[in-house]
């Protein structure tokens, strides 16, 4: 190929998407479309500005996950998909959409500690997911709004209260000065047997007008209750828990609080966090490509 002066010009061919080779040639065309291979792991692609295995441009893919989280029904997302991309998912695909980012994000955060303050607040409330009651029980920092733990489980019983109680312990790398709950019976022993003697427990409601309420927790509780509600065909054993976590992350790193002046509860919370949208993640998820050689 030749440049407007007749000087030779090299084709840049893209890097592989499997191991990020730059060593690629073209493979042939099927339906009007473009294959390349890789020379240095074999593997065949399409440079569709997607993730390995997947037909999906990553912006498309991170639109998609984005609007799920903020709310939008899945015929929305994919109405919006077509309407924008003049591309069809099924619910399938946005499905594994969620559970791929999802994973990398939840696993991301894992790595960064938080600095949340001495008062949380615990609650529990009925969801219902598929035609099923269960129990969601979950406990959130009073000072950065950021949520420690949650659980969803077909019980409350007080097993399930310690359970939330030590993720949220294990997460803060500390116990709180306080809890506050409402006045089920099961906190009081919870807190003691995860906390100690030091935390002390109070009873809170919606309705009291002063700090002790439970108000910071009871938004969130119908946020995620509407949120919820589409989530029909799900693989409950495998995807529920992991899309309920999905929301938990969406609502501490990438959703602005009105409460924390526009910031995330992550970003109060001082974490190093490095993604700062879905596309970061699922940017993420791509293999560094190979640095350039340097000109001689």
């Amino acid at each position: 190929m030749f440049d407007y002066v007749g000087k030779a010009t090299k084709i840049e061919l893209p890097t592989c998407k499997f191991c990020g080779s730059r060593d690629t040639v073209k493979n042939g065309h099927r339906k009007g479309t473009q294959y390349y291979i890789c020379k240095n792991c074999g593997k065949g692609f399409v440079d569709n500005k997607g993730l390995p295995r997947m037909r999906y441009p990553m912006d498309v893919v991170a639109k998609g996950v984005y609007d799920y989280y903020a709310g939008t029904s899945l015929t929305k997302i994919r109405e919006g998909i077509a309407q924008q991309w003049n591309l069809y998912p099924a619910d399938s695909a946005v499905y594994t959409w969620l559970r791929m980012l999802t994973k990398k994000a939840i696993a991301e955060a894992k790595k960064y500690p938080i600095s949340v303050g001495d008062k949380w607040v615990c609650d529990e409330t009925v969801v219902s997911l598929s035609g099923e009651k269960y129990w969601y029980i979950d406990i959130i920092d009073a000072d950065t709004r950021f949520l420690l733990a949650a659980k969803i489980s077909p019980n409350r019983t007080i097993k399930d209260i310690k359970a939330t109680f030590e993720e949220a312990k294990e997460k803060a790398g500390k116990s709180p000065s306080e809890i506050l709950s409402d006045g089920w019976a099961g906190y009081p022993d919870a807190v003691e047997q995860v906390f100690g003697a030091d935390t002390k427990h109070a009873v809170g409601s919606p309705f009291k007008q002063d700090d002790l309420n439970t108000n910071l927790i009871e938004r969130w509780h119908g946020t995620l209750k509407d949120r919820l509600k589409p989530m029909r065909g799900m693989d409950r054993s495998k995807v529920m828990q992991l899309v309920l976590d999905g929301f938990i992350f969406y609502y501490n790193y990438f959703r602005p609080h009105e409460g924390l002046e526009g910031e995330t509860p992550g970003e109060a919370a001082k974490v190093k966090f490095p993604f700062r949208s879905w596309f970061d993640v699922a940017e993420s998820l791509r293999p560094k490509p190979e640095p350039l050689p340097r000109d001689k």
